[in-house]
């Protein structure tokens, strides 16, 4: 019965996660773009960039599942708070990369632009990805789990855009 209980909140938790990611997306990062009604229009960049967002989500939802904790509970909520962790350092990454690049990334998105569309979702999955492994793995502490988390996501991107740089 407990098993049922936690895989049903768990369930719960992913459905909740994902509608958040929705207000999320909307509210941060393309923020006074009308998004929804772009792509009803047709516009396939700004769904190649939800699209990203999206997997992305995925992949922060599924490393805060991995692992577990001495409790179902301190489980539970070490889930929840590495999820928006990990979302939150995403958008951080995603604010940074838009105020280092050199032309308008929101204003190329609302004209439809899939060369900048494929470089967002690009930047929001790799971060993502690497985020996932920060979030991962079995709940010590608060101290050390943080400690661990920032380490592995700093350290993560910034090889992600050494890399660029190395590739550019």
């Amino acid at each position: 019965l407990w098993s049922s209980l936690w895989l049903f909140l768990e369930g719960l938790w992913v459905f909740v996660a994902i509608l958040i990611a929705r207000f999320v997306v909307d509210f941060t990062i393309l923020r006074k773009v009308n998004n929804t009604e772009l792509i009803r229009q047709g516009n396939l960049a700004m769904a190649v960039v939800e699209a990203g967002f999206y997997l992305g989500i995925g992949f922060i939802i599924k490393g805060s599942l991995t692992g577990g904790a001495s409790s179902n509970w301190l489980s539970f909520t070490s889930t929840v708070v590495f999820y928006l962790a990990g979302v939150a350092f995403v958008i951080a990454v995603y604010w940074l990369h838009e105020l280092l690049t050199k032309y308008d990334m929101r204003g190329r998105l609302r004209e439809g632009n899939l060369t900048t569309a494929f470089e967002v979702a690009g930047i929001i999955l790799g971060c993502s990805v690497v985020v996932s492994v920060g979030v991962a793995g079995d709940f010590v502490d608060w101290g050390y789990s943080f400690r661990a988390f920032f380490a592995t996501a700093v350290i993560g991107v910034v090889m992600l855009y050494v890399m660029r740089w190395v590739i550019d």
